[in-house]
């Protein structure tokens, strides 16, 4: 399956003036293994490299690294035994630059006219690793949205059908909806990580997927924690379950007390750090009125399938922000000091679009009329269980349409 992310970089390949590209996001969306089956129908040859903590290349690297002006094109060429001249022409993937590879200095000075793709789990190493090279793109994988779902299950043509649909502001034939709906509640419980979509492929249920997405839970996290070298993993591990913890509250806004008693920002801002470099979280900040500068913020994970309560109702919310925010679209939230609250509003071209959802017995409406009220907006976009429908000021759209949003913002 051709990845979102892997059209984006393929465009910017055959355009043909980018020669290293920086792949980053969470441990197990995906990233080697498309890059990987993209050089191998791309190109005729390609070299892979595995860089991480438990590799030879890193051993090679601290006995071995050039001091040349070109550091990287010869330590890789001394590594692989091929005459520079020859490696300039051959795609190479060096797959999780761990820390102490980055320390030997070997990309400081960039890689002259090597053609490169590095993977990388943690967003501050691809963020210093942009700055080594004076013509790089930086490219993020997130989880599959239900597009990319659909496509991984052959069924590619639903996605033409949803954006289709959208854009013309016409009705999804009944019978399709239906069918999109139930798949979309499978995607619900499944989730957009790889190896647990591969499973669901493979059993056609979803009942026993549960004790695997845990598996890959822990190990994402863990395996992420020993790698960086974290020297608080049990700080860590409390972080992480607080905010499953506070999304189960009514006001969800996260807070450091949650933690434990006492707990600040202060003492926890490095695993803060930890887990939003390793693009393990969903940031989502209130909207701020001109008196309100509080820099309130929510918390979600990067996947649905990283809930321990993988319960319908209480996950749908976090589903939707993954589902929009990966398209690229701005969510903030909305509170009235009066107990009205707008747990999505989505900004377009300026516009701030507030959104009722209505679904699995959830429903929002009386904050969103306090937010027109309060606010000059008159746009609504409803999400819900029904058929697309378009009248006046609402756009109300199925909940399985969401991952689109961002092409249809012209509609508002």
């Amino acid at each position: 399956m051709k990845r979102d992310f892997i059209r984006k970089l393929e465009k910017s390949d055959d355009a043909g003036k980018i020669r290293t590209f920086i792949i980053y996001g969470m441990k197990g969306v995906g990233k080697t293994g498309a890059i990987i089956e993209y050089a191998e129908n791309k190109y005729e040859e390609h070299i892979y490299i595995d860089a991480s903590l438990y590799s030879d290349f890193l051993k090679f690297c601290k006995e071995n690294t050039a001091l040349g002006e070109d550091r990287l094109t010869d330590t890789l060429s001394d590594y692989l035994n091929i005459n520079p001249e020859y490696l300039v022409n051959i795609p190479i993937i060096i797959d999780e630059p761990c820390k102490s590879i980055i320390e030997t200095g070997i990309f400081e000075n960039g890689g002259g006219f090597l053609k490169l793709f590095i993977i990388s789990s943690d967003e501050q190493t691809g963020l210093y690793l942009e700055k080594c090279f004076e013509n790089a793109e930086m490219i993020k994988v997130l989880p599959l949205n239900y597009g990319e779902f659909l496509t991984d299950l052959d069924k590619e043509w639903y996605t033409e059908i949803i954006e289709g649909h959208l854009m013309s502001r016409k009705k999804i034939p009944d019978m399709i909806h239906d069918e999109l709906t139930d798949i979309f509640d499978q995607f619900m419980i499944t989730g957009g990580m790889p190896e647990i979509v591969e499973e669901f492929k493979r059993l056609q249920i979803t009942d026993n997927l549960e004790q695997k997405q845990r598996l890959l839970k822990y190990g994402i996290l863990y395996d992420g924690m020993y790698e960086a070298e974290c020297e608080s993993r049990t700080k860590v591990k409390a972080l992480w379950d607080a905010i499953e913890n506070t999304l189960e509250k009514d006001n969800h806004k996260f807070m450091y007390s949650s933690i434990r008693d006492g707990a600040t920002r202060k003492i926890y801002e490095n695993e803060m750090s930890f887990l939003s470099s390793r693009n393990m979280l969903l940031k989502v900040e209130k909207l701020q009125e001109k008196q309100d500068n509080t820099g309130d913020f929510r918390l979600y994970y990067s996947d649905i399938s990283l809930y321990e309560r993988h319960e319908t109702g209480k996950s749908l919310e976090s589903l939707l922000v993954q589902e929009i925010s990966g398209g690229g679209t701005l969510i903030r939230y909305w509170e009235s000091g009066k107990g009205a609250a707008v747990d999505m509003v989505l900004e377009f071209d300026g516009k701030n679009i507030p959104v009722e959802l209505k679904a699995y017995g959830r429903g929002n409406s009386r904050s969103v009329n306090a937010y027109l009220k309060a606010r000059p907006e008159k746009k609504i976009l409803r999400l819900s269980r029904d058929n697309c429908k378009f009248e006046g000021d609402m756009v109300s759209i199925p909940l399985y349409a969401s991952y689109a949003i961002n092409r249809i913002n012209s509609i508002f």
